[in-house]
């Protein structure tokens, strides 16, 4: 799958996911490189969403992956973990 379309699954799955936890969630400004941290995600909840990810896509990532991107956690950093 090209980057760019596994880049937008993730975004999809994220948003889905963001949803289903507060339906009243406005993600109008929330786009592919938006660090959920910054966005107002709970860190606990980032932190089980990665691990829905790593589930769904069948990937594994890594704390040192996470951290060359200064732990900025989005639907970018996370297609480009990946790579990793």
């Amino acid at each position: 799958m090209r980057k760019s379309l596994i880049t937008e699954e993730i975004h999809k799955f994220i948003k889905s996911y963001l949803l289903k936890d507060n339906p009243k969630l406005d993600l109008l400004e929330f786009g592919i490189e938006t660090d959920l941290s910054e966005f107002g995600i709970e860190s606990i909840k980032v932190l089980t969403l990665l691990s829905e990810i790593e589930s769904k896509f069948k990937v594994s990532l890594s704390l040192e992956s996470l951290e060359k991107y200064n732990f900025k956690i989005s639907a970018f950093t996370i297609a480009k973990s990946f790579d990793d």
